[in-house]
Formats: structure tokens, sequence, C-alpha cells
């Protein structure tokens, strides 16, 4: 296990900066995402930490020590690539094995320590195999158990399970979970994927055009994103704009807009009247009601209801503005295509953006 650090960490190719002046604390034993569409810079300042590229400026250390200058193999790092990265010439127990072998293990500690990385990801009985004669789940644990053996202190994942289908990406988190429990190792874990990210995070990282545009808990960073960015990259929400009336001593903050008075919480301490602000309200936290509340009410006519299984979303419309809500599918009944309904939200459920 390990803490990782980066400070004030620049880097740009040609004309473009890519990753620019990010600061970020990662705890020892953590499961820490970097999360953002392609293009952040996630997987770059993924690449600068396992040492194959360099920082332009600023410093990126590993339990308080600079890693400038310090080539890969001596950073006690090890990453899992995208597409796996197996030798086909090698089975299973070789590709396993080649860590150690360059590390002038003996043929015995070698074939000790691979049956132990070979059990760890629930391969025994393969070790013979070829990987062209494994499934993307089976080759994806070799490229795991192929890190894990040389026992790294920080493990790095570069979109890990982006080549798996549906069902094996939801296998595949529940191994993942699985390792990080039992090994406790620091690790840091690259996707673009935001239900990837929340089903599993310690904490994660949101970018942004090489910068970090949010820290936090995937509950923190959804429920309470600190731009209109972020609560759009992190799932669906209803944007809509207004101009603040008044800010409250508990924090709160009452909004006007077209759609009715909005009562909801400020992403920033600096909000202040005739301020112009979006609040933001995800899908789920618009429901029917049959009473006209003081604020955070919205009358909208219901366009499409769209059948997901377990949940039905819904398109609707109010004052010329497109909304969306999401119910459970057995709740479903009150929403009914072509009917104008009265939904309300919580204030708590109302985040009020300056940007």
């Amino acid at each position: 296990m390990a803490t990782i650090r980066f400070a004030s960490v620049v880097k740009s190719f040609g004309p473009t900066r890519v990753v620019d002046q990010v600061n970020l604390h990662i705890a020892s034993g953590e499961l820490f995402f970097l999360l953002g569409p392609s293009g952040c810079g996630k997987t770059t300042l993924l690449r600068m930490l396992a040492g194959f590229l360099e920082p332009d400026q600023g410093e990126i250390f590993i339990d308080d020590q600079p890693m400038r200058g310090v080539p890969p193999r001596l950073r006690n790092t090890a990453l899992v690539f995208q597409n796996y990265a197996l030798w086909p010439h090698r089975t299973v127990a070789g590709n396993v094995a080649y860590g150690l072998e360059v590390r002038k293990l003996t043929r015995r500690q070698i074939a000790e320590r691979v049956a132990q990385a070979l059990k760890l990801v629930r391969l025994e009985g393969l070790a013979d195999r070829r990987p062209t004669q494994l499934s993307g789940g089976q080759q994806q644990r070799v490229a795991l158990a192929r890190a894990l053996i040389v026992q790294p202190k920080v493990l790095l994942l570069d979109e890990p399970l982006s080549n798996l289908d549906a069902r094996l990406r939801l296998e595949m988190r529940e191994e993942i979970r699985r390792l990080h429990c039992e090994t406790g190792l620091t690790m840091v874990y690259v996707t673009h994927d935001q239900k990837e990210a929340m089903s599993l995070a310690d904490r994660l990282a949101v970018m942004h055009q090489g910068r970090i545009a949010q820290v936090g808990t995937p509950r923190e960073v959804y429920s309470r994103p600190a731009s209109r960015f972020v609560a759009d990259f992190m799932g669906d929400s209803n944007f809509i704009p207004g101009t603040v009336e008044d800010v409250r001593p508990d924090g709160t903050c009452l909004v006007a807009s077209r759609l009715g008075p909005m009562l909801g919480v400020g992403s920033s301490n600096h909000l202040k009247p005739k301020q112009a602000v979006t609040c933001s309200i995800r899908p789920e936290a618009l429901v029917p009601t049959s009473t006209r509340g003081q604020y955070n009410t919205l009358e909208a006519r219901v366009e499409q209801v769209e059948f997901l299984g377990e949940t039905v979303t819904v398109r609707l419309r109010a004052a010329e503005s497109p909304l969306q809500a999401v119910a459970l599918h057995r709740g479903s009944q009150s929403w009914l295509p072509q009917t104008t309904i009265l939904l309300s939200a919580q204030p708590e459920d109302v985040v009020i953006l300056t940007d």
C-alpha cells in the first residue's frame, strides 16, 4: 500500500496542454478512480504515475518520495492495460510468471507465486492454456494476476473492462472489488464509465480539459456536483436556468425561474442575489404530487414513457423546457402520455450551479 500525490503537475503534447496544474492526493489502500470523457487527460496522468511519461512541470510522489527520473521498473507499480497485452505464444502460467522471471527468482519461487496468483484470480486449473483458449473475462484475470504477482505497492488499471460485454463487465467489477478487499492495495483506475466508477470507487476525481473538476465519494459527486459539467457527466439531470432571489442562513438558496420558484442547495458559498444560476435536478428526484407547494413544484406534460424493465424513463415538457423523470416500473401508472402532471422535488435534491 502507498500514498500518491500529484503536485501542480503539467503535461503538454506540442501546443496542447493535456494535464493542467493537477493537485491530487490518494490515500494508502484507496480504490481511486480517474473519470472523464476521452481526451480529458486521465490516461496521461496514469502513464505519468507509471513512469512512462515525465511531467513538464510539478512532481508526483509515491509514499512522499519524488518520482521524477525514476524508471517504471523501480516505482513498484504495476499496470493492467486496456487490451490485456498477453503473449499468445506463452501459457497462462508463462504470462503470469514473466515479471518474476525478469526479477531472476528461482523456478521454485516462481511456481509457488504463480499458483498463488492464479488462485487469487480464480484461474486454478488453467495454467497450461494459451490466451486464445480463454474468454475475455479469463484473459483479463490473467492480466490482473500478472500485475499482482510482482507484489506492487500501487496497481494501475487503464480502462480494464472496456473490451468486455455487459455481463462480463459486471462480473469483473465484483472481482476487482474482491481483489481490492483481499490485497488492500492502493489502486488507481481510469475509466469513462460513470456506473463503473460509482459502483467501485472509494473516491473519484472527475477530469475536464486536463483539470480536476471535482473530487469526492461517488455519492458526494453525484448528489452535489460542483459544476454543470460534472452534473451532466455523472448522469442525467434537468437543468433549469434562473436568478438568485435570496440566500438563506441555512445555506439554501431561493431562485426565480420560468418554471416557478426553486429552493435548493448552492454548489458554491459565494452565491448572491441577482446572480444568474442553473438549478440541477436528477430525474429520479422529480416525483408526482397532488398539491402545489410554495417552491419546487412544476407543471409538465408527459410526452413519452420508455419502458426499461424495472424502471421507466419519462420525457416531459414544462414551459417549452424538456424534462426527464425516472420511476420504478411498478409505480409508474400515474405517468400517462399526453396528460399534464404536477411534479415536486425536495430542496436537498435541487443543486444551484454557478457554471
